[in-house]
């Protein structure tokens, strides 16, 4: 057996723990000031989990995880949560060590030709592919980017915050 659980042995867990679950209120039943108000977008390599970075409980943010834990693929998201809950910030947290420092958007398409001979080189560009060389610089960005969507409202826009995890220290630097 590997050290990984397979889909199999995952699902065996759950059964297991449904022994011990206790049933959560249906959205409708929530009490309004107990939803949550900040919403966090980061990557989801299990080195920078929200959870543990800021030791949450059950229910106090909502995460977003992603490859590099770039905004751009989740955006619309992030605007319906914010309909529904009325939020107070967007944190960004990319980190240090992330994958996306080892391989560009390029090598990922050059791999997708070779493993998928059938799909044109012209759809695999289409691709849009998550990819950035700068940590700091790809926070900015996407904080930018978060600022400047014009769907989103001036008072989740003005909440909107960045920064790079240190997988090594534990800490969080704010980038401005």
């Amino acid at each position: 057996m590997s050290g990984q659980p397979s889909v199999t042995e995952l699902l065996q867990r759950n059964e297991r723990l449904s022994a011990w679950h206790r049933p959560q209120k249906y959205f409708a039943e929530l009490n309004t000031p107990n939803k949550p108000k900040i919403l966090i977008v980061s990557c989801l390599d299990p080195r920078s989990a929200p959870e543990e970075i800021f030791g949450l409980q059950h229910a106090e943010a909502l995460s977003f995880r992603n490859v590099g834990g770039k905004v751009d693929s989740i955006i619309n998201d992030l605007v319906s949560l914010d309909f529904m809950l009325n939020c107070e910030n967007v944190i960004v947290i990319h980190h240090t060590d992330c994958a996306l420092l080892h391989f560009t958007a390029d090598n990922v398409r050059q791999k997708l030709q070779q493993q998928l001979p059938e799909v044109t080189k012209m759809e695999v560009d289409s691709l849009a592919l998550p990819e950035f060389s700068e940590l700091e610089e790809s926070v900015r960005e996407d904080v930018r980017t978060l600022k400047n969507y014009k769907f989103l409202r001036q008072g989740l826009k003005d909440g909107v915050l960045g920064f790079v995890y240190d997988v090594k220290s534990g800490l969080l630097k704010k980038i401005e």
